[in-house]
């Protein structure tokens, strides 16, 4: 009995030395088995540090029951308690699991912007074969004119009867458009007082040049006269099935 409990005695003093005693310990840091290098490993009870080699090796002393504190900027910090076994192994393993990427680490590459240079009947153009392409519905802008006239074939003509223009004409002005723009504020009178889109101003605009006259309009420059002739072309517009 006396034999027995002396065996207890030496077997728990050796287990206890051996716990306060410093060793070495090796290590290694990975991640989804890839090496990690530069990661710092700091033993939280005698405070000393290591760091990861380009292997991912480590050593530190420590000895039972330390905590190991492995730290990183990119990587998930973890704490290791050292058990009698780690001692015994060749290469401690620890893994660590990867940082979602941060907003402000998001590099977001220039992307330079082209130029491209569209002319005002061109957009004009593009709208009306939007609506001239929409399915044929109840209360849809079908792009025809009421008794049978294409708004697409007129915009066509007109656009094209621009390009035509006599040198000699006498309106300095380039469309009709600009000049009736700078007759009227387009807000206060196309959108408020004749009640026009803005999206549709174009349209409008190519239905009021569908008349003749309006060269005659541009050549006056009446402001009065002006006035007239574009609230008679809006009544008529106004009546267009859109």
């Amino acid at each position: 009995m006396k034999l027995k409990l002396l065996l207890s005695f030496l077997l728990f003093t050796f287990f206890y030395c051996f716990a306060q005693a410093q060793k070495t310990i090796n290590g290694k840091v990975i991640c989804n088995e890839m090496a990690l290098e530069k990661i710092d490993v700091v033993n939280l009870n005698s405070k000393k540090s290591s760091t990861t080699d380009s292997q991912g090796n480590f050593s530190i002393e420590a000895k039972v029951n330390d905590v190991l504190l492995v730290l990183s900027k990119d990587y998930y910090d973890i704490k290791v308690t050292i058990t009698a076994a780690d001692f015994s192994k060749d290469r401690l393993r620890i893994a660590l699991s990867k940082k979602p990427i941060e907003l402000d680490e998001v590099t977001i590459n220039k992307v330079e912007k082209v130029n491209v240079i569209v002319s005002p009947e061109e957009i004009a153009m593009s709208k009306i074969a939007k609506f001239e392409s929409a399915p044929k519905t109840v209360g849809v802008y079908t792009g025809e004119m009421p008794y049978g006239m294409d708004f697409v074939g007129l915009f066509k003509k007109i656009f094209k009867s621009n390009k035509k223009k006599d040198k000699n004409e006498t309106s300095r002005f380039v469309s009709f458009k600009e000049y009736a723009v700078s007759k009227f504020d387009a807000d206060e009178f196309f959108y408020k007082k004749l009640k026009i889109k803005p999206d549709e101003l174009d349209l409008f605009i190519a239905f009021c040049e569908s008349d003749a006259h309006y060269k005659t309009i541009m050549e006056r420059e009446d402001t009065l006269e002006t006035m007239e002739f574009l609230m008679a072309r809006n009544e008529a517009f106004q009546k267009l099935e859109r």
